[in-house]
């Protein structure tokens, strides 16, 4: 028993182990859709699809990487979204959802997009937000309590993300937001997992609300008419991040992680490698006078 227990979740047959990683048609599918786009694997196929299979493949997935550590905010969100019918759902830009053959849907908001799998399928969500976009109606939670407060009013039976924002304001300024004027754009130019290079055309101030999950670390820069400047990375629908706009206009948003521990470890290195040039140059000289002291 204790042997089985130990092996409970290693594969001990002669199967491929590396199977559950292979869809090619469906991994090829994906990648020639509009990026970016998160995909949603969550719909029990652990045994077919490999948690870290969009990983491998390059894609985005709802869930990020596997990882027994979880972001308390993004899990509190996921499980208390209600249901894949709900617009928290959509705001997560779940374009695409992969699950069995006979898998149970809400067939009034999901279409078969791909069968091409002896195993899975792909169903397209329709009506699934885009990952970055421009909202200007904004609610603002601040105080002791501002974390509870964002999470009610995301769950409040009025809120549309696609539509509203709650911010947690805490000590940063904020943009007197006001309606859209014109038509806005928002165009992807860069993403790496540790950089985002955003184009972004309002026509009236408000935010640049993106459906990332919001971490320490990430600081964001805007340009505008040759005016850089620093912009706070907000906390968004409870989990997400958001970032001002002042004024209208068209912007180069950048947002770069960069967290304090990193550079805190980066000084240390420097000091260390100092130290320790400054140890061998001394060590070289001893020697140096020593060897001249015996002449």
């Amino acid at each position: 028993l204790d042997l089985a227990s130990t092996g409970a979740y290693n594969d001990l047959s002669y199967d491929n182990p590396a199977q559950g990683y292979e869809h090619p048609e469906i991994v090829s599918f994906l990648a020639q859709q509009e990026q970016p786009l998160r995909i949603d694997a969550r719909t029990g196929i652990d045994a077919l699809w490999q948690p870290d299979t969009a990983l491998l493949a390059g894609l985005d997935d709802v869930w990020g990487v596997a990882n027994p550590s979880l972001l308390a905010a993004y899990n509190r969100y996921w499980e208390g979204m209600g249901s894949r019918s709900t617009p928290l759902y959509d705001f997560l830009s779940a374009t695409f959802l992969i699950g069995k053959k006979d898998v149970e849907l809400d067939w009034d908001k999901f279409e078969l997009a791909f069968d091409g799998d002896p195993e899975l399928n792909v169903y397209r969500n329709t009506t699934a937000l885009p990952r970055a976009q421009i909202i200007h109606d904004a609610r603002v939670t601040s105080g002791a309590d501002a974390e509870a407060q964002a999470w009610s009013a995301v769950q409040g039976a009025g809120f549309d993300p696609a539509q509203q924002v709650v911010i947690e304001a805490g000590d940063a300024a904020l943009p007197v937001v006001s309606p859209a004027t014109d038509e806005e754009t928002v165009r992807w130019l860069a993403r790496t997992g540790n950089e985002l290079t955003l184009e972004v055309t309002t026509s009236a101030p408000g935010y640049l609300v993106l459906s990332d999950v919001w971490y320490p670390g990430w600081t964001a820069e805007t340009e505008i008419d040759g005016r850089v400047e620093r912009q706070p990375v907000l906390r968004a629908n409870s989990a997400f991040r958001a970032i001002p706009l002042w004024e209208a206009g068209t912007y180069e948003v950048q947002l770069h992680y960069a967290p304090a521990a990193w550079n805190a470890g980066l000084a240390l290195l420097a000091v260390t490698l100092l130290v320790l040039i400054v140890v061998a140059a001394i060590a070289v000289i001893r020697r140096r006078r020593t060897k001249t002291d015996t002449i």
